[in-house]
């Protein structure tokens, strides 16, 4: 290799608040900025951690791509931005003063855009070294290039633009230099209109091979939301790691994390690892036990195992047993629930101790095996006053606000709300709970992806109204 710097690459970016102008009718300008930021960090990511490119240029007029570029360590070249095969030759006039033996110039709307793409194209480079020079050109689904490997660097003259593709073949051709098409999924995505758009959110939803793992968390740049259940998850048992089992369910099911997502897990799985179990048999019923079981027709060492967990007693009739649980939550037998357990009939299963710490810990466990921070829900069936049936809601949270206050905002008609607070954990829980269901159907964990949430790291408790707000319990 020639002394200096081997391998650089050119990346030719917009200025952010000019960039993406056909994306208009599909996301707002501080929308559109920002994505021009995210997929110029992506890009600038792919690169930086490929294996084989010794130094990265940002062409640019934007003050703002250029600083952008300077923290995320590559240099910042200022261009004119005039026409886009201009500043590619000061680019190249850059990577020749550093004794360039290869240049590779990549767009910088490129989001899936990974390392192993990037070392694909190098290696592809490497595999085809004929005497005279090479070219490896990305064709662009609408005939432009979407990447182009030169050596020399200085072989042929840039065509970029529309139709592209084959007019830097024709000028290979009449450099006498030989030229190879590569193909390559990281590099074939480039977001400009809102059909791209639309594919990039798809790809994030779907896939986790040569797709963006950090999708920008903007209800602008989402158009759709989904409720992915994640089957697999074998019977849990005390001490598993559930945030590994999870993981690995997820890899089996070829699905995957990305930033923004929400990831609901079923109590009784948390419940379960934590080793929240009681044998009844154990259970010695204390005098107050006794009695509401007598009058109640009752169980009495489930009724002893209900009071332990509890505050207080609200209701204690035949028809229900409703208690403030240690954690706040008024809830039927204080979450103290003996349904889908396979142990005898002798066992039944308690909420967790903490179940914000419980969701803190899931969500940690899980940045560290995969890299991803998602929000974590911990999901309980409860019966709701003033309405029938039961519903999912939250007990336990982080990464989100369990509930907004949305007091002083105006709604559709410019009128200031009130009174509303917005129980958010709540409504993610319940949703789902449509996938997860409530019986037999084996699915304790779902993703929630591409919904607008607001994040915070308040615990869940914030949802129990305290009793001396309680208007039916003074």
């Amino acid at each position: 290799m020639a002394a200096g710097h081997p391998c650089v690459a050119l990346v030719p970016a917009r200025d952010f608040e000019m960039g993406k102008s056909r994306l208009a009718s599909a996301l707002s300008n501080e929308a559109r900025a920002g994505l021009g930021r995210w997929m110029l960090e992506r890009v600038l990511h792919a690169l930086k951690a490929a294996r084989g490119i010794d130094e990265i240029a940002v062409l640019s007029d934007g003050a703002s791509v250029l600083s952008l570029s300077l923290s995320n360590g590559a240099a910042g070249i200022r261009c004119p931005a005039r026409d886009l095969n201009d500043d590619l030759e000061t680019g190249r006039g850059w990577a020749l003063e550093r004794n360039a033996r290869t240049i590779l110039i990549v767009p910088a709307d490129l989001p899936a855009l990974e390392p192993p793409d990037v070392e694909a194209m190098l290696a592809e480079g490497e595999r085809r070294n004929p005497p005279g020079g090479r070219a490896v050109l990305v064709p662009s689904p609408d005939g432009g290039t979407n990447g182009l490997l030169l050596e020399p660097p200085d072989g042929l003259s840039f065509s970029f633009g529309q139709s592209s593709f084959e007019r830097h073949c024709e000028a290979a051709l009449a450099e006498g230099l030989d030229f190879f098409r590569f193909e390559n999924t990281g590099f074939s995505l480039d977001v400009d209109t809102p059909t791209d758009l639309a594919l990039l959110a798809e790809k994030a939803c779907r896939s986790r091979n040569g797709c963006p793992r950090s999708l920008p968390h903007d209800h602008n740049l989402m158009t759709m939301a989904e409720l992915i259940p994640v089957p697999g998850i074998p019977e849990i048992r005390p001490g598993d790691d559930l945030a590994a089992i999870l993981w690995a369910a997820m890899e089996a099911g070829g699905l995957g994390l990305i930033d923004g997502d929400v990831i609901a897990l079923a109590q009784k799985i948390v419940s379960k690892t934590e080793g929240r179990f009681v044998r009844l048999s154990d259970v010695e019923p204390s005098k107050e036990a006794l009695t509401i079981a007598r009058r109640d027709g009752r169980d009495a060492r489930l009724v002893e195992t209900v009071l332990r967990e509890s505050n207080e007693v609200v209701v204690a009739s035949e028809r229900a047993l409703i208690v403030e649980h240690r954690s706040g939550a008024v809830c039927a037998h204080g979450g103290v629930d003996r349904s889908n357990l396979r142990e005898d009939g002798d066992t039944v299963l308690l909420l967790p101790e903490d179940a914000d710490a419980s969701a803190r810990k899931i969500r940690a466990g899980l940045e560290r095996i995969d890299g991803v921070r998602p929000a974590v829900l911990i999901v309980d069936t409860q019966g709701r006053a003033f309405r029938s049936g039961v519903v999912g809601v939250s007990i336990g949270c982080a990464g989100l606000e369990p509930l907004v206050d949305l007091r002083g905002e105006a709604d559709r008609s410019g009128r200031p709300l009130e009174i509303t607070l917005l129980a958010q954990a709540d409504e993610l829980a319940a949703a789902a709970s449509i996938v997860m269901g409530q019986g037999a159907e084996g699915i304790p964990a779902a993703i929630l992806r591409g919904i607008s949430y607001k994040k915070g790291e308040e615990p869940a408790s914030r949802l129990f109204r305290k009793k001396e707000d309680d208007l039916f319990r003074q």
